[in-house]
Order: C-alpha cells, then structure tokens, then sequence
C-alpha cells in the first residue's frame, strides 16, 4: 500500500499490511512526532486485534 500525504502525490509512505486471522499488522518506516511537530525515521508497528 502507498501512502500519499497530499494530492500532489509529491511525497509517498509504503506501509505494508499483513494479516493473520482477526490480526491486521501494520509496518512503516515514518511517523509523526508530536513532541517536534515532524516526521521522524525508523521502523514502526501498529497492531491491530479485532474482538
């Protein structure tokens, strides 16, 4: 999945989702930083687990 920030497509994310049963992962390599008001680098993960 690509990931666009505004419409002019200028900047992009890959995120890859993978899914497992009633678990979606999902991997990407930038955040916000609501403590600098950036986007920060590094490997990130959010899981989701449906009830």
């Amino acid at each position: 999945m690509v990931w666009y920030r505004d419409a002019t497509k200028k900047e992009s994310l890959t995120v890859t989702v993978a899914l497992d049963g009633d678990t979606m992962t999902v991997f990407y390599s930038q955040n916000f930083d609501p403590a600098t008001g950036g986007m920060i680098e590094g490997e990130f993960k959010d899981v989701f687990v449906r009830e």
